[in-house]
């Protein structure tokens, strides 16, 4: 013989009830909108640290280039800022173990555009007459995103035997910014006669 259920067995037993599942339904739109707030808050952070990241390395790029030229130049000058850009120019040398030297003319040029370009020759470099691709030949472009960092009157400042350089680099759309404000300062040279530019 099979015993009767209980009482109050099959009210219990009826499922979830409209008001329960009201209730489960918020809390997991709450749990959702949290998880989501922390994914977007994360990918927003990533995307920051990469486009500053991406900023950073093309500033070490134009700095480190610049460097090498700069220390063992024997001339730095500065021309005035035109409208194709500010420029900078070195007469840099190679010097063997004997300290022979081999000179060559370097020039760096920021565009009013942002982007850096760079050049080498045996003689004096011009400056480019416009920014087209027929008057850059010759030039290498570096990197993009480049200009005068905030407050400083010039990107390059020579006194005696140093240059300072003040540049914001920007990259990406978020604009994150790279400031670099570096000071250069030339090496003490075997010579500055040898084979080459004798000016730049």
């Amino acid at each position: 013989m099979i015993a009767p259920l209980p009482a109050g067995v099959l009210a219990d037993s009826r499922g979830i009830g409209l008001v329960e599942l009201i209730i489960y339904s918020m809390l997991l739109v709450i749990v959702t909108f949290i998880a989501g707030s922390l994914l977007i808050t994360s990918l927003t952070s990533q995307r920051d640290i990469t486009a500053m990241g991406s900023a950073t390395s093309r500033a070490q790029v134009v700095v480190a280039s610049i460097e090498d030229g700069v220390r063992t130049a024997s001339q730095v000058t500065v021309p005035t800022a035109s409208a194709i850009g500010q420029r900078l120019i070195t007469r840099t040398g190679t010097f063997t173990a004997a300290g022979v030297a081999t000179w060559e003319c370097r020039s760096w040029l920021i565009a009013p555009t942002g982007n850096v370009y760079y050049r080498t020759a045996q003689t004096a470099i011009a400056a480019p007459t416009s920014l087209s691709a027929a008057n850059l030949a010759g030039w290498s472009l570096i990197t993009e995103g480049v200009k005068t960092a905030p407050g400083a009157g010039s990107a390059f400042i020579v006194s005696s035997s140093t240059l300072s350089v003040a540049i914001e680099v920007v990259a990406g759309s978020d604009g994150a910014p790279a400031l670099v404000k570096n000071r250069i300062t030339k090496q003490v040279l075997p010579t500055t006669t040898g084979t080459g530019p004798s000016t730049c």
